[in-house]
């Protein structure tokens, strides 16, 4: 992962010498043509290190770089009749914990057990829509948290790190004392959120 102010540029390794990358830009929401496109995102990632520039260097036509705006889907209601939406179609988030294909397999596997148990088809949808629902909150709170933590200057960033990580630690092992159940407890996961105060921008974590 490669961050300054307001870009971030990741790099995957797929295998089979293929690398896929992302890159954001936390700017007012723009259209950009294909046409050039590849030119544009190579200047606009110019002050980025030298891995970053070899990979850009080694991409040759503007379609190989898709640009989209961020899109975020509020939870609403799922399903209609016969047709549910799962996976970003129903809530669509940040893409900055990397969970949208995930959430999409574990809506369909959720989905077809209360197809499979369910003694109504609107039983069943009902049930998946309250089933799914804490952890989709749960996952768009945290991915906007993170997106919201990036956009911080490098600075105020860096100190609201070093200020909650300590609490966050305490938080946490705080909460492992006082709870008897398996790890998938919400009890067991932590989150952030961005505050300000006089003397600038903290992450705080939520209990």
């Amino acid at each position: 992962m490669h961050v300054d102010d307001v870009r971030i540029v990741g790099l995957v390794t797929m295998g089979d010498g293929h690398t896929y990358s992302f890159a954001i830009s936390i700017e007012p929401q723009f259209h950009d043509p294909v046409e050039g496109r590849l030119e544009r995102l190579r200047a606009r990632f110019a002050g980025f290190g030298p891995r970053v520039q070899e990979y850009f260097a080694a991409l040759e036509r503007d379609d190989q770089i898709i640009c989209s705006a961020m899109e975020w889907v509020p939870v609403g209601k799922v399903y209609s009749g016969r047709v549910v939406l799962v996976g970003d179609a129903a809530h669509a988030s940040s893409p900055m914990l990397g969970q949208g294909g995930c959430m999409a397999m574990e809506d369909a596997c959720v989905l077809a057990e209360e197809l499979r148990s369910g003694a109504t088809l609107e039983g069943a949808l009902a049930s998946f829509a309250k089933r799914r629902k804490p952890r989709v909150e749960w996952v768009q709170q945290e991915s906007l948290a993170v997106t919201q933590f990036q956009a911080l200057p490098i600075g105020s960033r860096t100190i609201a790190l070093r200020e909650s990580g300590d609490r966050a630690t305490r938080d946490q092992q705080w909460r492992h004392a006082r709870c008897s159940c398996s790890a998938g407890c919400p009890n067991h996961q932590s989150s952030f959120n961005i505050t300000s105060d006089r003397t600038g921008t903290r992450a705080v974590p939520s209990l």
